[in-house]
């Protein structure tokens, strides 16, 4: 057997080709000049194996809790379901099905990419996401899964958008984005595909996929929702919501599915044989005070790694910045206005700081609010109240002059 056909032999049985033998020599090192790419190809695909069971040994509803913040009732609902999976007591004949309501902004996308990297790993091919709000009309519907042969639009659509992300990998989490602003041919579609885990192109082609999982989006019954989670939080306490174990709570929220939520599901979907091949409907509640305040602290921390990775800055801020940023969060735009936000507010500061030159790479700057102005000053002036300021190895600050382009033209117009 050869030098690079013995190591390959050992990869396969998951050898770590990075350590050292007694000599002091990697695999690749030993390897001649024609098989170190190989070896070190070998090397790399063993690490991202293992990256990926590792991550996989990791309790889903673990991974959900620590990446999202909030939606503790969705990620035991989800957890719940995905359970039943991996311990065999789910039809594996048909596909999983996920509904996924709520406003938007509260994290449904970001649980549906977690669930694809728990599920099915890393790769590129194991998420698929498809925006059902652009197949609004019959003619954009065709381009879903292709038009027959000698309709219109046979030769520009293929096999369709779906078919062909699909094939790429049927096991793929297929992420079906506002689901309710779909054409009923879609949602006809969908009904095929939930049922027997088989599509069929408008030109033949036929792809099989009973061990893919649907996730479906749809942002209604807002107003419902907020005042179902604002009576789960008046009545049961955080951990009975997070474990999921309250014959109470669980008779809540089944009764809120059942009679409140199901009306706005069917007028949206059409039809009840879409949503009878639903496997679990995760309800998504708007943040409370607590976690508005935990999403603002993530997003800084955020910030402050952008800071220290891409200028070698080091941020810090005053807790006051918090109660600051709460007061302009808006519950119907979520985690993603709270973004702009802080973009608005706190990024601005900083880019423009660095583009007039006040600050440079390896210092320390910090955020707090003017004292000298109020809630009740003029609007324009709000955002004046977040001040940056420059600390000096002496611990003394030197505040940052920073006007935005646009604030004296505004000021001078609201005069005018």
């Amino acid at each position: 057997m050869g030098h690079h056909s013995l190591i390959s032999l050992l990869y396969q049985y998951g050898v770590d080709g990075s350590l050292e033998n007694g000599k002091g020599y990697t695999a690749a090192e030993l390897g001649t000049d024609k098989s170190k790419a190989q070896i070190l190809a070998l090397e790399a695909e063993r690490k991202k194996k293992r990256n990926s069971e590792v991550f996989r040994n990791v309790n889903l509803k673990e991974v959900l809790t620590t990446e999202l913040v909030g939606q503790r009732l969705a990620i035991e609902q989800v957890s719940s379901v995905v359970n039943r999976l991996e311990m065999g007591w789910t039809n594996c004949k048909h596909p999983m099905v996920l509904l996924f309501v709520g406003a938007t902004g509260l994290g449904k996308t970001e649980m549906a990419k977690r669930l694809a990297q728990y599920l099915r790993g890393n790769s590129k091919t194991s998420f698929v996401h498809v925006n059902l709000s652009e197949y609004q009309t019959e003619h954009e519907a065709a381009k879903f899964i292709g038009s027959p042969p000698g309709y219109v639009g046979y030769s520009e659509s293929g096999d369709g958008q779906l078919i062909s992300l699909l094939a790429k990998n049927p096991k793929a989490v297929v992420l079906f984005d506002e689901a309710d602003k779909a054409h009923p041919n879609v949602l006809t579609t969908l009904l095929q595909l939930f049922d027997e885990g088989r599509l069929t192109s408008g030109s033949g082609k036929s792809i099989d996929c009973p061990e893919a999982v649907f996730v479906l989006t749809a942002n209604l019954a807002i107003d419902q929702i907020k005042d179902f989670g604002d009576g789960l939080r008046k009545f049961f306490s955080p951990q009975s919501i997070e474990s999921g174990n309250n014959n109470r709570m669980q008779d809540y929220v089944h009764y809120f599915k059942s009679r409140l939520l199901h009306g706005p599901l069917k007028k949206a979907f059409k039809r009840d044989e879409l949503l009878g091949r639903i496997n679990e409907l995760a309800i998504f509640l708007p943040f409370s005070k607590a976690e508005q305040r935990k999403l603002i602290e993530t997003q800084l921390c955020q910030v402050r790694s952008l800071a220290a990775k891409n200028h070698g800055i080091t941020l810090t801020w005053d807790s006051s910045l918090y109660d600051f940023l709460l007061k302009t969060f808006n519950q119907s735009y979520g985690a993603r206005h709270m973004r702009h936000e802080i973009d608005r507010k706190v990024v601005n500061r900083l880019s423009t700081a660095f583009d007039e030159g006040l600050c440079r790479p390896g210092e320390f700057l910090h955020l707090e609010l003017h004292p000298d102005l109020g809630d009740d000053s003029i609007k324009h002036m709000k955002d004046q109240r977040i001040r940056l300021c420059r600390i000096s190895p002496l611990n003394t600050k030197e505040y940052l002059d920073i006007r935005f382009a646009d604030f004296e033209e505004l000021f001078r117009l609201e005069a005018s």
